[in-house]
């Protein structure tokens, strides 16, 4: 795994959403439209999951509000007191943290690869 993604502590472990914890930062456009496939990586990382965050709509123009994270691109993702920035970063976050609430894939999927 990437050094540079946080590392679970094996007692962080837990299942299903973390109450009021979550909150994903992401692109927003006029009338307020999601269409980034980098945030919309992250939210099928934690629909995956079956996780909801809260969701706050960051504009092109606005992207000093997620400078707190030492970048200025979406998503990021706040898990408590863990900030992860980069779609796949997260992905990678919630594969350590959290537990996997459907397999990727079906059973029949993965033999015909």
């Amino acid at each position: 795994m990437n050094a540079s993604i946080p590392q679970p502590n094996p007692s962080s472990v837990v299942f299903g959403r973390a109450p009021n914890g979550l909150v994903l930062y992401e692109l927003s456009a006029k009338e307020d439209r999601r269409f980034s496939p980098f945030c919309w990586k992250a939210r099928m990382a934690l629909a995956h999951r079956k996780l909801t965050p809260d969701y706050v709509p960051v504009r092109f123009t606005d992207m000093t509000m997620v400078a707190f994270s030492g970048q200025d691109r979406v998503p990021v993702l706040i898990d408590h007191s863990v900030t992860v920035a980069d779609s796949w970063n997260i992905a990678c976050y919630l594969e350590a943290i959290y537990i996997r609430v459907a397999p990727p894939y079906s059973e029949g999927t993965r033999d015909e690869i």
